[in-house]
């Protein structure tokens, strides 16, 4: 049985790393606007964050 910390944590870092991922090619390929960045960012946080435990 997973302890919830380790857990958490475990899935905190794995969705960063992607979002690291993400945003690096992003950058990479597109002129840099903050506004579309922070709206990226946005969608990302909201389509990797697993939905809430009920």
């Amino acid at each position: 049985m997973w302890s919830m910390p380790a857990y958490a944590a475990t899935e905190t870092a794995r969705i960063v790393g992607q979002l690291r991922h993400a945003v690096m090619i992003t950058r990479r390929t597109t002129p840099r606007r903050r506004r579309h960045d922070h709206f990226c960012w946005t969608r990302a946080v909201l389509l990797l964050h697993p939905p809430a435990q009920t």
